[in-house]
């Protein structure tokens, strides 16, 4: 009861108007007697209520307020906001001030019949919705009798719907790309008065100009690597177009939020899709077929090796695994021509003729030099290398047979009278790899 009284208080201090009607009503009451005065306040509220305008402004709303044609104020209700009612500024409450109560809550006097009205204007927009199962772009249209007299001041997502973007023309894919759009007013007046007309349709357009735009200079898999990344879109936005936020914030009063432009949904034509359906299933086959070759050839390389090296042992008389350790050991050499001198002299320590060598290539090769290890050339572990740098690269191989580094016979490189020494070196650096060598000086590689 006590705050009540209080409230009462406050708000007739507030009003001293208010103060001055009251009084004259119980003046004329007393003198009038209570029937004449109940039938006079009947006859004057009915009377003032077809020439007084009320209206009610919800919570994250504001209204304009006109007078014959011209804007008057404006009000607006937001918790933690003021709304200032000559210029429609929207800005946050000064830390530590209370929030204005009204008794009459989100009810305000706009002013006289037929001179002052609430301002009523027509506006279109569009939101995401799950019809049927799929998601779609649904347009709202608010105009004619469905015309809205109040502004959301309070943040409002909007969707935008970018059909068929291509994307660079070395691809030139069709995208569908759904896009969230969160937006607030900072300016009642602006958004109403110096804004387009349906400001959110304009800014609607420029958006799509923007990514369409965007979308030409990219790849679909960037495309589709937006999807979950506000921060990125946001980005590109400023990037695309550097003054579009800026310009947006000053002239129509409308804030874009930061990073609260999202990719909703990114999907293909369904020809499109059916296409990248099967690319995606080209793809998967070719990465399974890549796998095999690499199983295929580390397996062709460890059974050779294998091969050798019980071949090696036997004719040596140590143990496979001491001739593994010592060939491991041989190749963790870090310098290039350091490992190069350990794994000639351990092939010229157990097969010094080439012999074992030999037998080992016609049996499991049919007597042709190959790169063993993976398709793209590397080998699969370090023992594989080992017997790919016992290899070369040209086409023929045997015990004889072949060119040399430099594609002539007798072992001279043709590049400006290199060693063999130096070509092997310099093939190395080039292919990763190092050429046979061949003890018994045969073939193109001489020591």
């Amino acid at each position: 009861m006590r705050r009540l009284f209080l409230a009462i208080i406050g708000f007739l201090e507030r009003r001293p108007f208010t103060i001055l009607i009251i009084t004259g009503l119980m003046i004329l009451g007393y003198f009038m007697g209570l029937g004449k005065f109940i039938a006079f306040m009947v006859i004057l509220s009915l009377f003032l209520a077809g020439f007084l305008r009320f209206t009610l402004v919800n919570e994250g709303t504001a209204k304009a307020f006109m007078r014959l044609g011209a804007l008057k104020k404006t009000a607006g209700e937001w918790r933690g906001h003021i709304v200032d009612r000559d210029t429609g500024e929207v800005a946050d409450l000064p830390m530590g001030t209370e929030q204005g109560k009204s008794l009459l809550g989100g009810l305000y006097f706009v002013g006289f019949w037929p001179l002052d009205k609430v301002y009523k204007y027509d506006f279109e927009y569009s939101k995401f919705e799950v019809v049927g199962g799929k998601l779609r772009l649904v347009p709202r249209n608010l105009s004619g009798k469905n015309a809205i007299d109040y502004i959301l001041i309070r943040p409002d997502t909007f969707g935008i719907e970018i059909d068929e973007a291509e994307t660079m023309p070395e691809e030139r894919i069709p995208v569908n790309i759904m896009l969230n759009v969160s937006v607030r007013v900072k300016n009642v007046q602006k958004a109403l008065f110096k804004a387009p007309t349906n400001w959110w349709r304009k800014l609607e357009a420029r958006l799509i100009a923007l990514f369409r735009g965007w979308t030409t200079t990219v790849t679909v898999d960037e495309v589709l690597g937006l999807k979950g990344r506000p921060e990125e879109v946001w980005r590109i936005i400023n990037e695309q177009s550097p003054n579009l936020v800026d310009n947006v914030e000053d002239e129509w009063g409308i804030i874009i939020e930061e990073n609260k432009v999202e990719i909703r949904d990114i999907s293909f034509p369904a020809d499109v899709q059916s296409a990248l359906k099967a690319r995606k299933q080209l793809e998967l086959e070719a990465e399974a077929n890549l796998r095999k070759q690499e199983v295929d050839a580390k397996s062709t390389a460890s059974a050779t090796l294998g091969r050798l090296m019980e071949s090696l042992s036997q004719g040596s008389g140590v143990d496979v695994n001491d001739l593994q350790a010592e060939l491991r050991t041989a190749m963790a050499e870090p310098d290039l021509k350091e490992r190069a001198k350990k794994v000639r002299a351990f092939w010229g320590a157990y097969d010094p003729d080439g012999r074992i060598w030999n037998l080992i290539q016609s049996e499991r090769l049919g007597a042709k030099v190959v790169l063993v290890g993976t398709p793209g050339g590397k080998a699969a572990d370090p023992l594989t290398t080992l017997l790919a740098t016992y290899m070369t690269l040209k086409e023929g191989g045997g015990a004889g047979g072949g060119r040399n580094l430099g594609g002539n016979q007798g072992g001279q490189s043709s590049q400006g009278g290199k060693s063999p020494e130096e070509a092997a070196q310099e093939f190395f650096d080039k292919n990763g790899i190092w050429p046979r060598w061949d003890p018994l000086n045969r073939g193109g590689y001489k020591k």
